[in-house]
């Protein structure tokens, strides 16, 4: 079974639950009004996982995988910040201190003279 046929198996549990699938791709669109998109990309050996606009590369197939499903939880969230444009992702983690960054990526040029604001996205498909 390819990991895209594995994903696939475990969102049919959730017949409520949009997603596309291409050749070596698949995309959940966001699971509540205040969710992200979540999408898997399988490239050889080399695997990328997108929460929302940010994506990150894993070698180890389990890796990619839970970090999809860790995508679709509760206990991520992502944390936009924007600065008349968004310019900054920030992936954060739900620990028994409260909210913990595990990964960010941002744009290099940004309009720093504009007034910050921030929004918070969170997908609940996982408890």
């Amino acid at each position: 079974m390819t990991p895209i046929e594995q994903i696939e198996s475990k969102l049919k549990k959730y017949p409520w639950i949009k997603y596309f699938t291409k050749e070596n791709s698949i995309e959940v669109n966001e699971v509540n009004e205040n969710g992200f998109s979540v999408s898997f990309i399988e490239e050889g050996n080399e695997y990328s996982v997108y929460l929302g606009p940010c994506h990150w590369h894993f070698e180890d197939l389990d890796e990619a995988l839970n970090y999809f499903g860790f995508g679709l939880s509760t206990k991520c969230r992502l944390r936009e910040i924007i600065r008349g444009q968004p310019y900054k992702w920030i992936v954060e983690q739900k620990s028994d201190k409260g909210w913990e960054q595990v990964n960010l990526t941002g744009l290099l040029f940004f309009r720093f003279w504009k007034k910050r604001e921030e929004k918070i996205y969170q997908n609940s498909l996982i408890e």
